[in-house]
């Protein structure tokens, strides 16, 4: 594993590039391959909430994720921004985009109501500066409940 000076010394991009080589039995630059990988190269999405993001994926020649569950007012920005800047690429001849988004699905807005009280608390939470793991709907509806508890 890396370390933290030799991982954030190098641009993400020129990261991105070193982890495709490793798909590629002859990547011309002598460096190692990943030997069980090589030829089968999944099919890489990049996930980003923001222009710098879609910028690079959109340079790679990559299909880009905009994280709307993230970040939703970006979302448009870093579209535009991906299409603006896409490079087509061996694998990637034409741009491609999915957008995450945070669904609750139940049988009925009560329930999808109760269900979300989860996501509000966490939410809430980390606004206030206090980080936590996503609690279940029972303890998000205790009252007074503020921080997890042991």
């Amino acid at each position: 594993m890396r370390g933290e000076h030799e991982r954030t010394a190098t641009p993400f991009d020129d990261q991105v590039r070193e982890l495709l080589a490793l798909f590629d039995a002859d990547n011309g630059d002598g460096q190692a391959a990943a030997v069980p990988a090589v030829g089968n190269r999944p099919e890489i999405w990049m996930l980003g909430s923001g222009d710098h993001t879609a910028r690079i994926v959109g340079s790679l020649g990559l299909p880009f994720v905009s994280a709307h569950h993230l970040k939703p007012l970006n979302t448009v920005a870093a579209v535009r921004t991906y299409l603006r800047t896409f490079q087509p690429s061996s694998l990637y001849p034409a741009p491609r985009i999915s957008i995450s988004v945070a669904v609750i699905v139940a049988e009925n807005d009560e329930r999808a109501q109760w269900l979300a009280g989860s996501l509000r608390m966490k939410i809430a939470q980390r606004r206030q500066g206090r980080p936590i793991q996503l609690p279940s709907p029972e303890l998000a509806e205790a009252p007074g409940y503020t921080t997890p508890r042991d």
